[in-house]
């Protein structure tokens, strides 16, 4: 295993922007010669918050990232020097290099220089006496401290401590600069790890809702009133999947869409149909473009999807126009849309 990581290791190329070849020492011998300063509100313990108030529960689950992230870079400074670095409200006095996190930085240097829709901007400022990690938003401040960790050769590979690669260092510096990045990427997640192990290796991105949703807008009584709904599968209607591309089933599933946004605002709610594969073949079928997708054998049902996705979109769109869809490319209707 830990031939394994080491090879990994190698594979990693650190990318260090320099203004001068003098480096700010944080840890000498062992020692630390640096705190790190930060908000009071950021380090608190867990709130109790619900998740119909969308705000205030990503407001939460934001703050936490931060603190956790200021945690791991104290933590793995530690583990890589055996220092330990205070974690303070404000600087204090001394010759100690303050790093500064989030608000306390983008008071002093400024914000972050290049950002996106999904905010995740982050700019890592180094001069002879002071550092500023700073984000767009929290989430970018989280990249901003993982930024630092990365450039001393901090690796997560793997989930656990199992997949850690932690270069032994008994003096950490950095060289001044003043670096501002954006992901190429609006959205990078990894399904099935823990939040822990995402963090640290900075996913995230533009918050998009894309969980299989499209038929549970349509309740049992709709289709007991509306039978003519049901998408016909071998000859039969099918007792929960729609005619997607049904005038009624749009506007109702954008119907129940703003109402639940009334009731419950969000800025993103999914679109995508039930997990699982066969979809109408009465109605819907005039609306695919005959492109054969050689994966599943079967003809793209990206077409009809779009169209409607596309359909509820304007209808919503009308009275919420900020609100952003997601809608998985799943399946058949994985391949891109022809029309």
């Amino acid at each position: 295993m830990k031939l394994f990581i080491r090879l990994l290791q190698l594979l990693n190329i650190v990318a260090v922007t320099a203004l001068n070849a003098k480096d700010v020492v944080m840890v000498n011998n062992g020692k630390a010669q640096c705190e790190i300063v930060v908000e009071t509100s950021i380090m608190e313990k867990d709130k109790q918050i619900s998740k119909n108030d969308f705000k205030e529960y990503e407001a939460e689950i934001a703050r936490r990232r931060v603190r956790e992230s200021v945690n791991d870079l104290a933590l793995y400074m530690k583990k890589m020097s055996g220092a330990t670095i205070p974690v303070v409200q404000k600087k204090t006095t001394g010759e100690v290099v303050p790093i500064y996190i989030g608000t306390p930085a983008e008071k002093l240097f400024g914000k972050a220089d290049k950002t996106d829709i999904a905010g995740q901007g982050f700019r890592v400022v180094v001069t002879s006496d002071e550092i500023g990690l700073i984000g767009q938003t929290p989430l970018a401040v989280s990249y901003a401290v993982y930024e630092l960790l990365d450039r001393w050769g901090v690796r997560w590979y793997m989930p656990t401590e199992m997949g850690e690669y932690l270069p032994v260092k008994s003096s950490l510096s950095m060289p001044t600069m003043d670096y501002s990045y954006v992901p190429s990427t609006l959205f990078r997640r990894i399904w099935f790890a823990s939040e822990e192990f995402m963090r640290r290796n900075r996913q995230g991105g533009l918050y998009l809702q894309a969980g299989h949703a499209f038929e549970y807008y349509i309740t049992k009584e709709d289709r007991k009133k509306h039978p003519e709904w049901k998408a016909i599968i071998d000859g039969k209607p099918h007792p929960m999947k729609l005619k997607w591309t049904h005038p009624e089933v749009i506007r109702t599933v954008a119907a129940r869409i703003i109402e639940k946004n009334r009731k419950s605002p969000s800025p993103t709610h999914s679109l995508s149909p039930m997990d699982s594969a066969e979809w109408d073949e009465s109605e819907d079928v005039k609306y695919d473009a005959g492109d054969w997708d050689p994966v599943c054998s079967t003809v793209s049902k990206s077409d009809r999807l779009i169209y409607s996705c596309n359909k509820i979109a304007e209808i919503v769109g009308k009275t919420n126009p900020k609100i952003l869809f997601g809608l998985l490319s799943y399946v058949d209707y994985t391949r891109a849309p022809v029309r």
